[in-house]
């Protein structure tokens, strides 16, 4: 939910500042008169300021199914509750008989998942501009770019996905109503009734059966993962608070948690999910397909959290080759939305490994998957985010790092600054460079703001980039905002002066007008300077 709220908030920052850019090309600047045409918007202004306007709007609507799904979270943990009861909303009907509705699943431990956002280069085909289209149909739920197999029957009422079934940190995620669009697995748990029977494909939280991980399920006449040659221990989610997994010889062992009932306190801690038990290598297909096997037979018994740790845990295992063979695999035979959530958790793996993962999946022709794992980087941290953008040139896809530098242009001050420093210290100036170019473009007090932030060279480079692109008026309320930094204001008067001289006349006759001085502050100087 903090993803998403911050990412609205850079949302309606990039709107306003294109905002004001469109305001200012019909404004104080331009005099229409006789003989002088007055001036048109710039398209490509009025095409990012309406893909910011649709992209706030998005994101508005995420945060409002985000919240509505936690208050029916907390509605199911209040006092006096029937656990198989769920909440009435207002406007809502009970999906079923109470037999036949189950609790929404909570805790999946899911990594970030960043609001989605239109962008091309995400490998969806989208031209640059315009909204990515949404995953599912609006009317029936379903994927238009997902494969459903001939022998695999339709879904009935009720199955949910992984799709989006986890939030930032671990927050509760819920079930989403039923998609009669869905396909729906022979033999799963919705088809057995019992005490606990839910939806088809829900995420049931309830124990089920105790049984080892060796020996789950399979369809007949195929081998399970310790016949296949796929050891358990290889795959299997580190327990938090424990260290990785010990081997498991055959037998469960008493101090990893059984991956058919849920885990104790919630899902399993992020960190401690991503660890891997083993080298990262290739992998052999009858390794990946009764991995897909084990997450089928987890998901028949209702281990959600069990699962998405197995996957959370094998994305930074594999090779890319095999992110996408077994996300292939998981699209065809697996759990609704599980190779979208096995590309997610990518991102938690070395930089390397996540741009090798995307240049696949999009070679590959898995567009839903790519777009989901290059959303997902755009929540790396500033430390984090040098070794990304050196990762994603190195498999030749820059423009990619460029749409991440783009984004981070929008970021708050101080986060701004932080990216600046890990920039300019991994020897990226031209990330640098165009970082601030970016960001001179913002509303004049966050443009001061993070002039105030950023180191005496860096501010020095910001206001070099102010000077050459904003109008007189805009660099006489900059100098006003700044006006008590000795340092910057001189800054920005020798910066002025290194200019045309017409240009650098019209930003010191907009700084006298503005009541400010044009003479630098009387200090030594290694160089001197006169007025024009």
């Amino acid at each position: 939910m903090d993803e998403l709220l911050r990412a609205r908030q850079f949302a309606a920052q990039r709107e306003r500042r294109l905002s004001e850019e469109l305001r200012a090309g019909r404004g104080p600047d331009h005099i229409s008169g006789p003989g002088r045409p007055s001036r048109q918007p710039d398209p490509e202004l009025l095409r990012q300021l309406a893909q910011a306007q649709n992209l706030r709007e998005g994101l508005g609507a995420r945060c409002l199914e985000l919240s509505d799904r936690l208050l029916a979270a907390e509605d199911r943990l209040l006092p006096g509750r029937s656990a198989t009861e769920p909440p009435l909303r207002p406007g809502r009907a009970p999906a079923g008989p109470p037999r036949e509705r189950t609790d929404p699943q909570a805790g999946w431990g899911a990594p970030p998942i960043p609001p989605q956002r239109p962008h091309s280069s995400a490998g969806r085909g989208t031209p640059a501009g315009r909204p990515a289209p949404e995953r599912t149909d609006p009317t029936t739920g379903a994927s238009p770019n997902r494969p459903r197999p001939a022998d695999r029957p339709e879904g009935s009422a009720g199955q949910t996905s992984w799709a989006r079934a986890g939030t930032s940190g671990g927050q509760a995620g819920g079930t989403r109503p039923a998609d009669p669009g869905l396909p729906r697995r022979e033999g799963s748990h919705s088809e057995r009734p019992g005490p606990h029977h839910g939806p088809a494909g829900a995420w049931n939280n309830r124990p089920g059966p105790a049984a080892p991980v060796d020996r789950l399920s399979a369809p007949a006449g195929q081998p399970t993962g310790q016949q296949a040659g796929l050891s358990d221990d290889r795959f299997r989610p580190v327990a938090s608070g424990r260290g990785p997994a010990a081997p498991n010889p055959g037998t469960p062992n008493p101090g990893v948690p059984n991956p058919a009932a849920p885990h104790p306190g919630g899902a399993p801690d992020m960190e401690d999910a991503a660890q891997s038990s083993g080298p990262m290598r290739p992998r052999t297909t009858v390794e990946l397909v009764a991995l897909v096997q084990r997450i089928n037979g987890l998901h028949q018994q209702g281990a959600a959290q069990e699962s998405a740790a197995i996957l959370r845990q094998v994305a930074t295992m594999i090779t890319a080759e095999d992110v996408a063979q077994l996300a292939t695999l998981l699209q065809q035979n697996g759990p609704a939305g599980s190779s979208t959530y096995l590309a997610r958790s990518v991102s938690a793996g070395p930089p390397e490994h996540a741009a090798a993962a995307l240049a696949v999946l999009r070679r590959d022709g898995l567009l839903d998957e790519a777009a989901d794992l290059f959303h997902t980087l755009w929540s790396a941290s500033s430390a984090a985010l040098p070794a990304l953008l050196a990762a994603l040139e190195q498999s030749g896809q820059s423009a990619d790092g460029q749409t991440l530098l783009w984004e981070r242009a929008s970021a708050p001050a101080e986060e701004l600054a932080e990216l600046a420093q890990h920039l300019k210290s991994a020897g990226r100036t031209d990330d640098v460079r165009h970082l601030l170019r970016q960001a001179a473009g913002r509303p004049i007090n966050e443009v001061a703001a993070i002039a105030g932030a950023l180191n005496e060279e860096s501010a020095a480079e910001l206001i070099r980039e102010l000077v050459r692109l904003r109008s007189a008026s805009d660099i006489g309320r900059f100098g006003a905002a700044i006006q008590a930094a000795t340092e910057l204001y001189d800054t920005l008067l020798f910066a002025a002066d290194d200019l045309e001289e017409s240009r650098a006349r019209s930003i010191f006759t907009a700084l006298r007008t503005s009541g400010l001085p044009t003479e630098p502050s009387p200090r030594p100087r290694s160089r001197s300077r006169s007025r024009r």
